[in-house]
């Protein structure tokens, strides 16, 4: 188990490095950097967590409802998979993240907010 967990980290650390030098953080629909406090994973969605304080300061495109949470899409299996290894990497390692936002989304619990929905993830280097 560990060998195949351990093998998905070290591919989303060396995937998330190799696209940062690629694309610059701090465009329109970029979150900035952000360290995640948890992630929710489910069958039918995964939420990244972001303490209250570090929500408040990051960009929000479409100005979504709930600020502290970040949806991880979950239509493309390798895509989702891919982005869940690379914010274990971050909860890991202590590395921060930075995300590119979309759209709002629908959340899938209580209420009809909407949070931000991740196109694409990767630690930025500190």
């Amino acid at each position: 188990m560990f060998k195949k967990w351990g093998l998905g980290l070290l591919v989303g650390v060396i995937a998330s490095l190799t696209c940062s030098s690629l694309w610059a953080a701090g465009g329109a629909g970029s979150t900035g950097a952000f360290l995640p406090t948890e992630l929710e994973v489910a069958a039918d969605y995964v939420y990244v967590h972001l303490a209250a304080d570090v929500a408040a300061g990051l960009q929000n495109v479409d100005d979504c409802d709930k600020k502290d949470i970040l949806i991880i899409p979950s239509e493309d299996p390798a895509l989702r998979a891919e982005m869940i290894s690379v914010a274990l990497s971050s909860l890991s390692f202590g590395m921060p993240l930075a995300a590119r936002i979309s759209k709002c989304e629908p959340v899938h619990f209580g209420s009809r907010a909407t949070a931000p929905y991740i196109d694409s993830i990767f630690m930025k280097r500190q």
